[in-house]
């Protein structure tokens, strides 16, 4: 018994209760103390080999009704997209496997398979659902839709802008590329940083946060001519998909407006 320290205690206190009610004696643990258990009969087995094959009935149920829900939202998706020149991914991709991996938030870096997963090619365009290990409630990243755009402005450095969501020491972004976050309180409450301690780059910064973010966005990363948007949606709903392209198309639109005209 737990909290009795070697066999002697075991033996004046546990020893004789379990003895009156006829239990069977057996050693194990670290310190070798005695403990005692009921005899196991046919129907304890059977019993126990019940329980065992419903939990792996469970899983193998639980698992194919996630596999089939998923398909069911991919079809979803798809249709919708595919006459945009949208195609794909069936099985879904790993972001390691993504031309713009080097251009995403630390946060998002993984060898997970993301699906839903599709991508234009004469857009230049992505759309996925970022299914990361963590809680949505702890990052503005866990299991949210992503949107990635090749983009042909000329950034004089990397620049991000993250929704304060009061998440706690979490929400505050960690990217050892950027330097120190600042917060900005206009509209929202956010976080902004660049790749260089500039005053160029806190113009910059402002300059974005002035066009207006969407709603929907919650994070904002442009790094290497790719921007990235993780919007504050739910993977589960096909609806989301499509209000996380749109938002991120507009602010696609007010940034280029911003710049002026794309170089290249």
């Amino acid at each position: 018994m737990w909290g009795m320290d070697g066999d002697l205690g075991i033996g004046r206190i546990a020893c004789p209760a379990m003895k009156r009610y006829g239990l069977t004696l057996c050693e194990q643990g670290i310190r070798h103390n005695l403990e005692r258990a009921t005899k196991m009969t046919l129907n304890d087995y059977l019993m126990v080999a019940g329980l065992l094959l419903g939990v792996v009935l469970l899983f193998f149920y639980t698992s194919w009704e996630q596999r089939r829900d998923l398909s069911k939202l991919c079809d979803a998706v798809e249709g919708q997209l595919k006459n945009e020149g949208w195609v794909i991914e069936p099985e879904g991709k790993s972001l390691s496997k993504t031309p713009f991996l080097a251009t995403l938030p630390r946060e998002m870096k993984t060898g997970m398979l993301q699906r839903p997963f599709f991508f234009n090619q004469t857009d230049k365009a992505w759309i996925f659902a970022n299914r990361m290990v963590m809680h949505r409630r702890v990052s503005v990243f866990g299991n949210r839709v992503v949107v990635v755009l090749k983009v042909p402005w000329n950034l004089p450095c990397g620049v991000r802008i993250q929704e304060n969501v009061n998440f706690g020491v979490l929400d505050k972004p960690s990217d050892s590329r950027f330097g120190f976050f600042d917060q900005v309180d206009s509209d929202r409450s956010w976080w902004v940083c660049s790749m260089k301690d500039s005053v160029e780059a806190d113009c910059l910064l402002m300059d974005i946060l002035q066009v207006g973010i969407p709603y929907e966005i919650q994070c904002l990363q442009i790094v290497d001519g790719y921007m990235i948007t993780s919007s504050r949606s739910v993977i589960a709903k096909e609806e989301n998909y499509f209000k996380s392209l749109e938002s991120t198309q507009v602010l696609y639109e007010n940034i280029t407006r911003l710049f002026g005209a794309p170089h290249g």
